[in-house]
């Protein structure tokens, strides 16, 4: 379903707004309290985090072990589903992918619907549903298990928006939260992270592609963070590396960096030690000469 972008003064929920998907009906009968939202996934998708202990059906608190950790509600929603598509990056190979997409679309159908509970209006969950959708799809889609599945005949875009391609719209919708980001500061920030883990959309296809894309990003970042701080860096993901501090896992200290964190010890006691030995002898020279005057 295409989406007139010709009116420039609509918001942007307007640009992105369209007849209700199957998943936006459900999404209504599925009020809050309905078996449908309340229960969580046997397994949530399908065991993408080794770090995390197996899911058990009968804890309540299962669904929010990886959450809790920002300040941003839309944030820390969505993180649970940061870390599956980090993990998805690493995969060669996968198979369970019809039952990964439905996890998955159940997931998107809950957040949606506790975001809303929070307060959040339909100028903010609309992009914030495209862009989670047009994030995890191009993930999948990077890959030959995902590009030859259901996935590609039926993407989360299309589920949600009727749409197969949001990889331009995306950034259309981007530039139309930058005009008030007081207002948009909490959905924006989420776009910014879906930047920062490795989402590229039409930029991942034309010339000199990246650099553009490193470009928004920043000004992105500099618009909501206009004064420098340590603790929002601009990070960049790129499809080889895993992202620097965006994903924490279990860290192991290789066995040379402690006989060398020694050694660069020893060199500075040596250097001091050097330096305080250099201005006595100076002093004794001194005082030396005073005395045979």
């Amino acid at each position: 379903m295409e989406i007139d972008l010709s009116q420039a003064t609509e918001s942007p929920g307007a640009i992105l707004n369209a007849t209700p998907s199957p998943a936006e009906q459900r999404a209504k009968e599925n009020a809050p309290g309905s078996e449908a939202i309340a229960s969580a996934p046997e397994d949530k998708y399908g065991g993408f985090f080794s770090h995390s202990a197996p899911p058990d059906d009968n804890d309540p608190d299962y669904r929010f072990t990886l959450r809790g950790n920002s300040l941003n509600p839309i944030i820390d929603a969505a993180t649970p589903l940061f870390g599956m598509v980090i993990r998805i990056r690493a995969l060669t190979l996968y198979e369970d992918v019809t039952r990964l997409y439905q996890q998955v679309s159940n997931e998107i159908e809950a957040i949606e619907q506790e975001l809303k509970h929070q307060g959040y209006g339909h100028s903010v969950l609309l992009p914030f549903r495209y862009m989670l959708c047009t994030y995890i799809d191009e993930a999948v889609m990077a890959h030959e298990w995902g590009s030859q599945s259901e996935w590609s005949k039926n993407s989360l875009l299309s589920q949600f928006h009727g749409e197969t391609w949001g990889g331009d719209k995306v950034f259309t919708v981007l530039d139309k939260l930058q005009t008030e980001p007081q207002r948009y500061r909490d959905i924006l920030e989420f776009m910014l992270q879906c930047l920062m883990l490795g989402f590229k959309g039409r930029y991942a296809v034309i010339p000199q592609g990246d650099s553009e894309l490193r470009a928004i990003t920043q000004r992105l970042h500099h618009l909501l963070y206009p004064q420098p701080t340590s603790h929002h860096p601009v990070r960049f993901v790129d499809d080889t590396q895993p992202p620097p501090g965006a994903w924490p896992l279990p860290r192991q200290t290789s066995l040379w960096v402690i006989p060398c964190a020694g050694l660069l010890l020893m060199a500075v006691v040596f250097g001091i030690s050097h330096h305080l030995l250099h201005q006595q002898t100076l002093d004794v020279l001194h005082q030396l000469g005073e005395l045979l005057k």
